[in-house]
């Protein structure tokens, strides 16, 4: 969501994602061009995450379990109408629903 009335577009994103408090993936997005009208809604385009194995017992449970509670901590770069802006985008306790395929 755009809450102000000017553009937004964000070039990239890097993520990191927990579960159970566990940094379980990374995503790292660097040539994106998104742009988010004023006051509008916006579902991103599909973006690819990096699994990090050391909390692999952690992974798998999400995994057996097909559904799970992400912490996502972000950081956007982008810019406002013309002006160059990096935003903390944090989402908590966010539904993940995980399918194969």
């Amino acid at each position: 969501y755009n809450a102000v009335e000017s553009d937004l577009t964000v070039l990239s994103i890097e993520a990191q994602i927990h579960y159970k408090d566990k940094h379980i993936a990374t995503v790292t997005e660097d040539s994106l061009n998104i742009l988010i009208p004023g006051h509008a809604t916006l579902t991103s385009p599909k973006l690819h995450a990096r699994s990090d194995f050391k909390h692999a017992i952690v992974l798998t449970e999400l995994l057996s379990a097909g559904e799970g509670l992400l912490d996502i901590y972000s950081t956007l770069i982008g810019k406002v109408d013309e002006y160059p802006i990096e935003l903390a985008y944090n989402q908590l306790q966010v539904p993940a629903y995980i399918h194969s395929g």
